[in-house]
C-alpha cells in the first residue's frame, strides 16, 4: 500500500486510475495536479482525489507513486516540474 499517490492529469484515464486506487484502498491519500483550476475543484468535489492543485511540484512532493496521465507531448514539461520530487 502507498502512503501518497499523485496523478498528474485527472482526465478520463487519470480519474479512472484514481477511482480504482481509492476503491481498492491502495493508498492512504490520492492527489492530482491539473492545469485547470476548475478541474482541480471538480475532482475534489466529486471525491475522486483527496486534494488537487495546479502546483504540480507541490502535489508530487512526498509521493510514493507518481502517475503521469497527460498527453505524451507534455511529458517533458511535467518531468521538469517534478524532477526534484523523484528520488
Amino acid at each position: 500500500m502507498f502512503k501518497k499517490v499523485c496523478i498528474i492529469g485527472c482526465g478520463l484515464i487519470g480519474s479512472s486510475i484514481a477511482r480504482a486506487i481509492k476503491k481498492n484502498n491502495l493508498s492512504e491519500k490520492v492527489v492530482s495536479s491539473n492545469r485547470s483550476n476548475a478541474i482541480n475543484q471538480k475532482v475534489t468535489e466529486l471525491k475522486i482525489v483527496d486534494d488537487s492543485s495546479s502546483d504540480t511540484k507541490k502535489m508530487a512532493d512526498g509521493s510514493d507513486l507518481i502517475i503521469i496521465a497527460t498527453p505524451l507531448s507534455s511529458y517533458e514539461n511535467v518531468i521538469k516540474k517534478i524532477k526534484d520530487s523523484l528520488t
